[in-house]
Order: C-alpha cells, then sequence, then structure tokens
C-alpha cells in the first residue's frame, strides 16, 4: 500500500514535469534580439557561467519567467511574449541564473522523492511546500544583495507583474498569490534580525558540557561467582601484585577477601578512571591468566585468554584496604631483590 502511494506520488509528479515542460518548449522559439542578448551575456558572466550550455528562449505559454529542466545541457530559461526595461530583464536573468547555479531543479526534484516517500504525512506536504518557499526567498536575498530601495521596489513591482504559476521541477521568477505576499514584505522591508550564532554557540556549549555517559549496575553477585566461578580457589595462583614492593603473606586469606565481595555487573560507557587507591593482582588459571584491578568502588576483570571481553563490576561496599593490608605488605628492597634472586634460581 505504502509503495503504491509512493510510485503514484512520484509519477504523477514526473509526468506533470514532462507535461509542463512539453506544452512550454512546444510553443518557444529562441531568443534572437541583440539588446536582450547582451543583458544575457552581461548577467551570465557575472554568475561566472562560461559558455553556458542552457539555452534562452520565449513562449506565449507562460504568464511569469521560468527556469525548467533538470540537466545542465537542458536547462532552458523561458520569458513570457511581452516587453521588459533593461533594468527587468537584468533582474530577471539574475533571478533565474542563481537558481540554476545550486541546481535548484534538482532540490524540488529531492522534495518531491520526499513528499511521495512520506505521501501519507501531511506535516510532510507542508514541510515541502514551506521549504519550496524557502528556496523563492533565499534567491531573493542574494539577487537583492546590497541593493538599495529602488531597486527593491522595482523587484516588487516586477514580482507583482508577473505573478504566475510554478509546476513540475522548475523555478520561476513570481509564483502564485498565495507565496507572493511573504516574498514582497521580505523584499520591499527587510528587516535586520538579531543573530542568532552567540545564542546557539551558547547552548551547543552547554550541551557539550552537559554531556556525559550512563552506566547500570545490575544483578548482585559474589566474588566466587564471578571470579572463581564457583570453583575451587586453590586452582588460582598468585602470579604477581603488579608491582615489586608489595608481597602477599596470607594467599588464602587473599582468595577468602575476594570471594566475599559483594559485586554488580556494570553496564554501559563509563571511562573508568581509576580513583584513591588501587590494587592490580595476575592469577594463573586453569584456563590461562586473569588480571584484577581493585579499586576504591569497581573491580575490573581482564581474562588473558581467548577472546574474553574485559568487565567491570561495581563494589556496593568498597573495598576494606585495612584488612587487606594485614597480608598484603609493602617488601623491604633489600628483601625483595634477595627473594627476586631466589626465585630466579
Amino acid at each position: 500500500m505504502w509503495f503504491t502511494g509512493f510510485l503514484g506520488v512520484l509519477g504523477w509528479k514526473i509526468l506533470s514535469h514532462l507535461i509542463f515542460r512539453g506544452r512550454i518548449l512546444r510553443d518557444s522559439f529562441p531568443i534572437t534580439d541583440p539588446s536582450v542578448l547582451a543583458i544575457w551575456r552581461q548577467e551570465t558572466e557575472a554568475a561566472r557561467f562560461h559558455k553556458p550550455k542552457f539555452g534562452l528562449a520565449v513562449s506565449s505559454k507562460i504568464p511569469t519567467p521560468l527556469s525548467i529542466g533538470l540537466f545542465r545541457w537542458s536547462v532552458w530559461v523561458v520569458l513570457p511574449n511581452r516587453d521588459y526595461t533593461p533594468e527587468e530583464l537584468a533582474l530577471i536573468f539574475r533571478h533565474e541564473l542563481i537558481h540554476i547555479g545550486p541546481k535548484d531543479s534538482w532540490n524540488k526534484f529531492f522534495l518531491v522523492f520526499c513528499s511521495a516517500m512520506c505521501w501519507f504525512n501531511p506535516l510532510m506536504w507542508m514541510a515541502v511546500k514551506r521549504s519550496s518557499e524557502d528556496l523563492e526567498l533565499s534567491c531573493d536575498e542574494t539577487v537583492l544583495l546590497d541593493s538599495d530601495d529602488d531597486v527593491r521596489h522595482q523587484y516588487a513591482n516586477l514580482l507583482l507583474k508577473t505573478a504566475g504559476d510554478e509546476r513540475g521541477f522548475s523555478t520561476c521568477l513570481s509564483a502564485s498569490a498565495n507565496t507572493l505576499r511573504y516574498r514582497l514584505k521580505s523584499v520591499a522591508d527587510p528587516k535586520k534580525k538579531p543573530s542568532g550564532a552567540l545564542v546557539v554557540g551558547l547552548v551547543f556549549f552547554l550541551l557539550c558540557m552537559s554531556c556525559g555517559y550512563a552506566a547500570l549496575a545490575y544483578g548482585e553477585s559474589t566474588g566466587g561467582e564471578v571470579i572463581y566461578k564457583s570453583g575451587p580457589q586453590e586452582e588460582y595462583g598468585l602470579r604477581s601484585t603488579g608491582g615489586d614492593d608489595l608481597v602477599c603473606t596470607d594467599e588464602t586469606a587473599l582468595h577468602r577477601y575476594l570471594s566475599s565481595l559483594r559485586m554488580e555487573h556494570i553496564s554501559g560507557n563509563y571511562s573508568f578512571a581509576p580513583e584513591g587507591r588501587s590494587l592490580f593482582l595476575i592469577f594463573d588459571i586453569p584456563k590461562g591468566v586473569l588480571a584484577v584491578t581493585l579499586s576504591d568502588r569497581f573491580l575490573k576483570l581482564v581474562p588473558l585468554y581467548g577472546k574474553a571481553n574485559v568487565q567491570y563490576y561495581y563494589l556496593p561496599d568498597g573495598i576494606d584496604w585495612d584488612g587487606l593490608g594485614e597480608y598484603m605488605v609493602e617488601c623491604p628492597p633489600a628483601k625483595c631483590v634477595h627473594d627476586a634472586g631466589r626465585k630466579d634460581e
């Protein structure tokens, strides 16, 4: 049902564009008036179009100047069959060339594609209509950039005299009266609005400073279940304490303490920057090597085997550093060197 609506809307828009284009170009003829062509060359050069491939024609089927065509080689700027002053021709050509430069006809095709994608949503049709109006408002602002009041009023009168209808993917000087009043208001009496760059920058800064990560701790368990997998502690041999100046005098008491820890699994992104005291332990286990990092409020497990992932756990009760100090003691430098030599032997 959606696909049928999509094909129906997109097909109808493309067909209506082709019919509209054919009806206009069928009865049109290229402009050969040297004075008009001179103004045309002047505006194309000012717009930096060197050797433009689009043509210039006149047709009796349209009430307002427009440009029609999606591809650069198929674009035609078409004028109604009426007389214009040189100043009016310059404004008309400038308007249409500004549309051709950023390929506004393709922008309108994209808007039609969006309306076909969301043909069931009335808000999309409203957004497409307002976006099409914004293309014209933006073009008006560019045409009248740094212009005085006389030129602005002349341009407004030109819009009033040439109000017409645009169809398909064409861009015209003056569309229907429904949208004309907004353009006239912007053209005749432009009001300089205060820049919102400072407000936007401040909001962006506050958003950046207030953003962060959320972490969730859940599923209470014990160290015996997580670290030792409910297995025998004797299979875990302490290889290293992360430093040469710290030794464990009672490995059984260490295993017993780690097994009694209350732990909650942490899910989510968090930096887990070490704060306060920390203890790094490396155990030889049946599967390989396991690294355990103890901090004040969390525990980090790093299985150094297979493809196991790093795991973080929250410790509700924290670490009893005083209790650990009874069997995790600093080794005197001389004794550490002596014990290290005996271990090497």
